[in-house]
């Protein structure tokens, strides 16, 4: 799914916040596993994901990596 730059002022419609907002945003999961059954099937490269024990990781297309 391609990613969109926001400009100040731009108004959102219903299928901008499910496509593009919602993939480019940092989830919260309690633990990778739950992160992996959530999000089965709808991976894209560069999602942000925080797991509770303080991990910050980011899929890169093929994998769950650390971030810095």
């Amino acid at each position: 799914m391609p990613y969109k730059k926001w400009v100040p002022g731009e108004q959102l419609d219903a299928e901008d916040v499910q496509t593009y907002l919602m993939d480019q945003s940092v989830m919260v999961f309690a633990s990778a596993p739950s992160r992996d059954s959530a999000l089965l099937g709808l991976l894209a490269d560069g999602m942000v994901s925080y797991i509770g024990n303080g991990q910050v990781m980011v899929y890169n297309g093929t994998g769950w990596v650390h971030w810095l």
